[in-house]
């Protein structure tokens, strides 16, 4: 017989969980909201960009943490020109568009319930192949790895028994949307309590982590928090995925018997939302097109020509493209290795 985790859900509790050092980043991730609201002096052209940017680095990141790549060429146009591709991968990274897109689009009417997370996974899985999968809950037991560059998984977590899924999931959404009304508990605690919880449970066959992160905007734009229209917070994520998968594994922990620490979640979680505000202040104080490059040249190991550049850059035109390498150079900022068409650049 199948042993029976003794859980419950009850996020009173959170009420004195919040430390000083919690605290601070608290308080510092309210100041910096405020930048969402005064967005006065960046162009519209660079507020569009920012959006573009982020859902094709959202969409590309948090396929990429499951290992569901392509090439950048396919990815934005799935995005951007609605193109259909056959590929498996190319199936679940369309859904995903689809889903982060309905999101941003209509995040005030979807109540958080067990229902409508079927319905994002029954999304999710639209054009999959993997019809068996989409919007049912999983039917048997699974577990929760971890996935190193070599592609080694590590098991760090054994979710609950199938057959507690669909209370469980139901128990989570009742007690997120009862302490949410209430306006006790600070969202931005709220939020990670609940994401950690969808994922011990998870409650999928497939497909948990990245309805965890969709989730995760959502909820995010529902508490008035849009950071993540401009800085995608899955590549963020993905930028820290040791630290993601080691505090996942920490407030995970007898989470079972409710005996587990979720702080090292939350604090994981109000460390990449500063990371986020932070990313939008350099765009605030610097050109966009200017910290795009930069950071392109300082990640890659070798020259890049224009072409290749251009690849990195979704919505720029290779005519801007090309002035702003040009003013660069005029500004030594970077260098010209090589001529004409084998003309490539890097950093100075």
């Amino acid at each position: 017989m199948v042993k029976k985790e003794k859980r419950f859900f009850d996020y009173s509790f959170l009420k004195n969980i919040i430390n000083n050092e919690i605290n601070k980043k608290l308080k510092q991730i309210y100041e910096l909201n405020g930048l969402i609201n005064d967005f006065s002096n960046i162009p519209e052209q660079t507020k569009n960009t920012l959006i573009k940017n982020s859902i094709f680095q959202s969409v590309t990141s948090s396929n990429k943490i499951e290992n569901i790549v392509s090439t950048t060429n396919k990815i934005e146009n799935i995005i951007f020109n609605n193109k259909k591709y056959t590929g498996e991968n190319e199936l679940e990274i369309q859904g995903y568009n689809d889903v982060l897109n309905i999101i941003l689009n209509n995040f005030d009417n979807i109540d958080i319930t067990k229902s409508n997370i079927l319905n994002l996974h029954n999304q999710l899985y639209k054009y999959s192949n993997k019809t068996y999968l989409k919007g049912k809950f999983k039917e048997m037991n699974n577990y929760i790895f971890s996935i190193d560059q070599n592609n080694y998984k590590t098991v760090i977590f054994e979710p609950v028994d199938h057959s507690l899924v669909d209370d469980y999931i139901t128990k989570i959404c009742d007690e997120y949307n009862k302490r949410n009304d209430e306006k006790i508990i600070d969202p931005l605690i709220l939020i990670p309590t609940f994401i950690l919880d969808f994922l011990c449970i998870h409650p999928f066959s497939d497909g948990n982590g990245r309805i965890s992160r969709l989730l995760t905007n959502c909820l995010l734009f529902q508490n008035d928090f849009m950071i993540n229209k401009y800085i995608s917070f899955e590549k963020i994520i993905e930028e820290n995925l040791n630290q993601y998968y080691f505090t996942l594994r920490k407030s995970s922990t007898n989470w079972q018997y409710s005996q587990n620490d979720y702080l090292p979640f939350i604090d994981y979680f109000l460390d990449c939302l500063i990371i986020s505000y932070n990313k939008l202040i350099d765009v605030n104080k610097k050109d966009y097109l200017e910290n795009q490059i930069i950071e392109i040249l300082t990640t890659s190991l070798i020259p890049l020509s224009t072409k290749e550049i251009s690849e990195r850059l979704v919505s720029i035109s290779r005519r801007t493209l090309e002035r702003k390498l040009k003013v660069l150079l005029e500004q030594n900022k970077i260098k010209k290795v090589g001529q004409y068409k084998n003309a490539k650049y890097k950093l100075t």
